[in-house]
């Protein structure tokens, strides 16, 4: 079982130690929020969703991202969490918000405009893998997955679970 998993399930945070010595793979409530949003059953209503999200993206702005965001249910707390941590630099230190936005914002259209394209949902998942923060997708046979891959041993990262 993956620490990520025993942490959401038990409310726990069992997942410190592996966050800061180990390769690690799960997923965190934000981003659960927005595979459901995605992954509507009706592929008109997907394909609006997904060429909304699209253009908020491709507008560069983080404080319309994060408003679109509450579409599919994320709160202010939690943009708040990513406003703070992730752009101020806590979450990832060394990457700066520039590169952090440019690097979500590529990844994100990428995946969706392949999602949309396929008339796919999304999926995402949140590795610690590698020495390098990238946003990347695999298009399966059954939904277009959005890979959020961190450096392993970022310790910032372990207080965002």
């Amino acid at each position: 079982m993956c620490a990520g998993c025993a942490y959401r399930r038990t409310g726990v945070n069992l997942a410190l130690m592996a966050w800061l010595t180990k390769q690690w793979m799960g997923s965190i409530e934000e981003l659960i929020l927005v595979e459901r949003w995605f992954g509507t059953g009706d592929p008109e209503e997907l394909t609006n969703r997904y060429d909304q999200a699209i253009a908020v993206l491709e507008e560069g702005n983080v404080e319309a991202w994060l408003e679109h965001a509450a579409n599919a249910g994320v709160g202010n707390e939690s943009a708040s969490h990513f406003q703070r941590d992730w752009m101020g630099g806590m979450t990832l230190p060394g990457v700066d918000a520039d590169t952090l936005a440019a690097t979500l914002r590529g990844g994100f259209v990428g995946a969706l405009t392949a999602a949309r394209e396929e008339g796919l949902p999304t999926s995402v998942v949140w590795v610690m893998l590698g020495d390098t923060f990238d946003v990347n997708h695999v298009v399966g046979a059954n939904a277009v997955t959005v890979v959020i891959s961190i450096p392993v041993g970022t310790r910032g990262a372990s207080a965002a679970v």
